[in-house]
């Protein structure tokens, strides 16, 4: 008894003291979370020379700057160093700046966009610091990315006129890139971003998220998918497309969250045409992120939706479509989540949008389009239309793995980066599926100048399950 009356003096003691000590201890800010910066993420604008950079408050505040410098001062936590003035640039326009609060969400959320112009190109290293005017004591930690690499850049080229694959190892790679859907924020997702931070970060010049980003059923996944990868989207530029399941509330925080200014060809001078065209002022004008364009080194990428009037989207990618310089571009790359083609029982491919879309694909010769949606990897054949491979020659016949001057467009669902596993398949397999398999994981690109890419299937512990090559060569050597 006496023991346990000494334990409670004790505990009683202990409790007294720290009340007493918190009441003291007036230096504690506890205001200054509320306008931390918090989340800042990168994304290309679509100019070689840009950079969007945006960060979440929770206050109402424009009293934020960026600086910025291409070179390291070796403290993670300062870009202030008084002897380098020179050597460190400062962002203090805004780009953007507004507010929103959709239903589940406690408070309105302020987002702030910057854009970083006039940058170095040639993949330059840059990095970054944002901080509130006010009390410059509240900052983030120093970020950095690499700048774009143009299309105008000296990128190597291949003539190799036989159907033996390339020697890689005589050309250098320009640029690398990984690939993925259906993230979530639980166990599996969660081992996406560290295989990321283990294995692929160093070497990745961005990523492509195709959709279902953190399942957001409710409102408060955002915050805590942002906070997750934090560490990947403040340092390495995140290319997005919307899913499925992030419909909740409209979209409103897919089209809130993520930079909407992606260039070359805005969406809204597309549908403001349209408007004079179909004298039409009742054609609705969205935010630009859900589809858009934009060219790095030898490819153009573009992002198409799959939740949204695929009339419009058409008619905006034939526009791209032809504006698309194959000489600088040679490779064209569509990312959306919903797969055209899908041997899996558990969703199967999307008939609708391979009925509006498969005609551009084959008239464009697009090179590769890349899935989520279907929690398993599938590859198919390089599909001319309706499931109709391009045998091309020989050695697409052997082994599946090389390409060369392929006449269909290669299709692969990896919605593999998280969310419960889809195992059920359909038997025996099309004639257009090569491989697939059920497992997490994520792709990785490597692209080498105007000559070839190359593209892997990697499970998580960077095991390389399925690989090919496309390569590219003038029509002259065909």
């Amino acid at each position: 008894m006496k023991q346990l009356l000494f334990a409670l003096f004790i505990f009683f003691l202990f409790l007294f003291t720290s009340l007493s000590n918190a009441n003291k201890n007036k230096e504690i800010n506890f205001e200054a979370y509320e306008y931390l910066p918090r989340n800042p993420h990168v994304a290309f604008t679509g100019h070689p020379n840009e950079m969007s950079i945006i960060f979440f408050t929770d206050v109402n505040s424009t009293d934020y700057k960026i600086k910025y410098s291409t070179i390291n001062f070796g403290d993670k936590n300062n870009l202030l160093d008084s002897n380098n003035k020179k050597l460190i640039l400062e962002e203090t326009k805004y780009f953007k700046y507004f507010n929103y609060q959709a239903n589940g969400m406690f408070r309105p959320l302020y987002i702030h966009e910057f854009l970083l112009k006039n940058l170095p190109s040639k993949k330059t290293k840059i990095y970054y610091q944002i901080l509130f005017t006010k009390d410059e004591s509240i900052k983030t930690e120093i970020h950095s990315f690499k700048t774009m690499l143009a299309t105008n850049e000296d990128l190597p080229t291949s003539s190799n006129n036989d159907n033996k694959p390339i020697d890689l190892s005589k050309i250098k790679k320009t640029f690398q890139f990984i690939s993925y859907g259906d993230m979530d924020v639980h166990r599996d997702g969660q081992d996406t971003i560290d295989n990321i931070l283990e294995y692929h970060l160093k070497d990745s010049d961005f990523i492509i998220h195709q959709g279902d980003i953190p399942y957001a059923w409710q409102e408060d996944k955002w915050d805590i998918w942002f906070n997750l990868i934090e560490k990947i989207i403040a340092n390495t530029p995140y290319m997005v497309c919307v899913g499925n399941h992030e419909e909740i509330n409209g979209f409103i925080s897919y089209k809130n969250r993520f930079t909407n200014n992606t260039k070359p060809y805005y969406l809204n001078d597309f549908i403001k045409d349209k408007k004079k065209e179909d004298n039409n002022s009742d054609i609705k004008q969205e935010t630009n992120n859900l589809y858009y364009s934009f060219n790095y080194g030898s490819i153009h990428f573009i992002a198409l939706s799959s939740e949204h009037d695929y009339n419009l989207q058409k008619e905006w990618l034939e526009r791209d479509l032809t504006n698309v310089n194959r000489e600088e571009t040679p490779f064209i790359i569509v990312f959306t989540h919903r797969p055209m083609y899908s041997s899996n029982k558990n969703h199967g491919s999307h008939d609708p949008l391979r009925i509006a879309i498969e005609p551009l694909f084959k008239k464009y010769k697009i090179d590769l389009a890349l899935f989520g949606h279907v929690h398993a990897y599938e590859r198919t054949c390089p599909i001319i239309e309706n499931g109709e491979c391009d045998d091309g020659n020989d050695v697409n016949l052997k082994h599946f793995n090389y390409f060369k001057n392929p006449k269909g467009t290669i299709h692969i669902h990896a919605g593999t980066a998280g969310f419960e596993l889809n195992p059920e398949w359909d038997a025996p397999a099309p004639n257009w599926s090569v491989f697939r398999k059920t497992v997490h994981g994520l792709l990785r690109v490597k692209v080498y100048g105007k000559s070839a890419l190359t593209v892997e299937f990697i499970e998580h512990g960077n095991k390389v399950v399925d690989q090919f090559m496309i390569h590219k060569t003038s029509e002259e050597d065909e």
